[in-house]
């Protein structure tokens, strides 16, 4: 049975946000300086990158968590197919991963407009029903 691996996808100019520009559009959609947003940006990252360093799983509402997960060090051949090529050990490692909520998940499939109104939904107070005025709304 043949097994056919399909190449991945080139990556364009248009689907890498660097660091620069992703800055710069939180700012920009914060109403905040691009620099308080890189400040910002480089305390949430060092954050928390030194609490998952820590064993920590850091969870952000609504978007996901990050936590580490180990590997076990195994054998690595430094030129695969080469004559003579030399194996070595990798030691057991860890490293950083991301786990996104159902809600952010869900909300990579909305359109802007479904992810406009969901947002404006939030945004609105929610009255609630007071006791003491008889159950009248506030």
């Amino acid at each position: 049975m043949s097994t056919t691996i399909e190449p991945r996808e080139k990556k364009t100019a248009e689907s890498r946000i660097s660091r620069t520009e992703f800055v710069q559009r939180a700012a920009r959609r914060a109403k905040l300086p691009v620099r308080t947003m890189q400040a910002a940006y480089d305390a949430l990252t060092e954050e928390i990158i030194d609490l998952v360093k820590a064993k920590n799983r850091v969870t952000l509402t609504g978007f996901g968590r990050f936590y580490q997960q180990p590997h076990k060090g195994h054998l690595a051949q430094a030129s695969p197919g080469e004559k003579g090529s030399s194996t070595t050990r990798v030691p057991d490692y860890v490293v950083l991963k991301f786990s996104a909520t159902r809600d952010a998940n869900r909300r990579l499939s909305m359109t802007d407009e479904e992810a406009a109104a969901e947002l404006l939904q939030k945004r609105r107070p929610v009255q609630r029903k007071s006791a003491a005025a008889g159950g009248q709304e506030d």
